[in-house]
């Protein structure tokens, strides 16, 4: 049997009825979604309601009740936020903090979320257009690449475009379909970073890349030879990554496309070190001589000696060489007048190449990083003096840096030295290794 209510609480069922009602009348969710927002001038009747609306809270007791009027109190808070009255160049730059404090490939979703809020955070959101310029292939089918570039090309307004892809997510299909477009999306591509198989590229016809800068590529396949082949028309390519995964295949010299804008390249082999004999004459030679003429900055990461007959690499605008495990002999192998900084990390042994391009860099060597150096043959260590300066010695050789002695390396004045986990900027006495 139904019990009967109270006067105490039909009076405050009749209460909690007139102040829901009187919320309701202000502000709904369809208002936080559309608008119009009050001006800071016009919001007393939301202010004194959202009062009203705390107070009673503290009054009842039961669930449903207090619910709804949480629910109302949250809308009115939201409709009179000082957020609402931002100016949109405002409130781009505070949804900027939360967009680009997330990876490139969540960038476009993070604003899709914030653009689904309301009418004037979708506008703000929908009008800011580098929130626009990253694709995440990885939220593509095989059917929907074009319309995923559509949305983005009309979103970023004129602003070039990058693509990219979540890790361990397979776009193969879409890549290939990407660049199968016309012409009219290809030439809106800034830059383009993707993993995964050389299938991956078309062989047929080369896309028109006018417009692309900057490429990252970590690739495997039966055939990665055709991996660069897709470069062709990309006369723009300033920077190019290569990252050769396991398993990788080469059915010919892997040579780069004439590239005469390239000024960056980052050379990665992955595999067994032995491999590197054999592979260092199909990949390292043939790709370095292909962008030769205008290489700057050179990373380079390998195993084993480099292993090539003939000349040296003649690199003439090369200023920078940044050298991992056994790639620090490339430099017996290139004639670079022009170097000036030469970063060495986790290397053996690494003074007769360094020796072999101090003599001929011109200016000389300025600056000089040790990353992990290790040597076998001298005995190579390292020791803190009084300082903490470390001093690079021999068990049996004296040091030769002294006024009566000439330096070899008369230029240099940035030196870096890390090693078990200590990073030094000092003088080092590297003439005993050099000489």
């Amino acid at each position: 049997m139904k019990e009967t209510m109270t006067g105490d609480e039909l009076l405050q069922l009749k209460r909690v009825s007139a102040l829901l009602e009187r919320a309701s009348s202000l502000t709904s969710v369809a208002r936080l979604r559309s608008g119009p927002f009050p001006a800071a001038q016009d919001d007393s009747p939301f202010q004194a309601c959202a009062r009203d609306l705390s107070r009673e809270i503290e009054r009842i007791d039961a669930e449903d009740q207090r619910a709804r009027i949480l629910r109302q109190l949250q809308i009115i808070r939201s409709t009179i936020a000082p957020v609402r009255r931002l100016p949109n160049e405002l409130l781009s730059e505070v949804f900027a903090i939360a967009v680009y404090g997330h990876h490139t490939y969540e960038r476009a979703f993070v604003a899709r979320i914030l653009a689904a809020v309301c009418a004037i955070w979708r506008a703000t959101a929908c009008d800011t257009a580098n929130f626009w310029t990253c694709i995440d292939l990885s939220l593509a089918t095989r059917k929907n690449v074009r319309a995923l570039l559509d949305m983005h090309v009309d979103l970023a307004n004129g602003l070039l475009l990058r693509v990219c892809q979540r890790p361990r997510v397979n776009v193969d299909e879409q890549m290939r379909r990407l660049l199968d477009l016309p012409s009219k999306y290809t030439v809106r591509l800034e830059q383009i970073s993707f993993r995964g198989n050389e299938v991956a590229f078309p062989v047929r016809e080369t896309p028109d890349l006018s417009s692309l800068v900057h490429v990252d590529l970590r690739v495997f396949g039966q055939n990665v030879s055709r991996a660069l082949a897709f470069l062709c028309r990309a006369r723009a390519l300033c920077s190019l990554s290569l990252h050769l995964e396991y398993p990788c295949r080469f059915q010919s010299y892997l040579s780069i496309p004439t590239l005469p804008n390239l000024t960056e390249l980052k050379l990665i082999k992955d595999g067994e070190p032995n491999d590197w004999v054999i592979i260092n004459e199909i990949i390292v030679s043939p790709v370095l001589k292909g962008c030769a003429a205008s290489l700057q900055r050179l990373i380079f990461s390998n195993h084993e000696e480099i292993g090539w007959q003939g000349e040296r690499i003649i690199l003439p605008a090369l200023r920078c060489v940044d050298l991992q495990y056994g790639a620090h002999h490339l430099l017996s192998h290139v004639h670079a007048p022009a170097l000036e900084t030469v970063i060495l990390r986790e290397t053996r042994d690494p003074f007769v190449p360094l020796r072999h391009i101090i003599k001929s860099s011109k200016p000389p060597i300025c600056t000089l990083d040790l990353v992990f150096v290790n040597g076998s043959r001298r005995h190579f260590s390292v020791a803190e003096v009084t300082d903490n300066h470390p001093l690079i010695h021999t068990e049996h050789a004296p040091a030769t840096c002294s006024k009566s002695n000439e330096p070899i390396v008369p230029a240099l004045t940035s030196l870096r030295l890390q090693h078990r986990r200590k990073v030094y900027h000092a003088l080092v006495q590297l003439d005993v290794y050099l000489a």
